[in-house]
């Protein structure tokens, strides 16, 4: 059986400079590839590079994670299209998911944010 990690979020080791044994440890366990899952605008570039540099290991996504929506969300959205056009160009979009257990604690306010 071949294993792909289908959701993965690598920027720690590839920010800290530690994704040669990140790498090392993934490969041992037997994974054949991961999809890198983007989540901001500041993630984006660095998995377009690691599927650049390793395009038979990597595959990449660029998206906004709710809990990195900010203020000036629009301009992120609008650097999405570009990340398409690219010669390395995404496998998917996403991160773009709701994460319900991030809810208010407020019942009623949990209800009216879920709608």
């Amino acid at each position: 059986m071949r294993l792909l990690d289908s959701h993965c979020h690598p920027i720690t080791a590839v920010r800290a400079g530690t994704l040669g044994p990140w790498l090392e440890q993934v490969k041992a366990a037997g994974v054949e590839g991961v999809v890198a899952i983007g989540t901001d605008l500041d993630d984006w570039s660095d998995y377009r590079r690691l599927t650049h540099d390793h395009p038979n290991f990597f595959r990449h996504t660029v998206g906004l994670h709710p809990c990195h929506v900010t203020e000036g969300w629009e301009d992120a959205v609008m650097a999405l299209s570009p990340f398409f056009a690219d010669s390395v160009a995404p496998a998917a979009l996403g991160e773009i998911g709701l994460d319900y257990f991030r809810l208010p604690a407020d019942a009623a306010e949990a209800v009216q944010v879920k709608a």
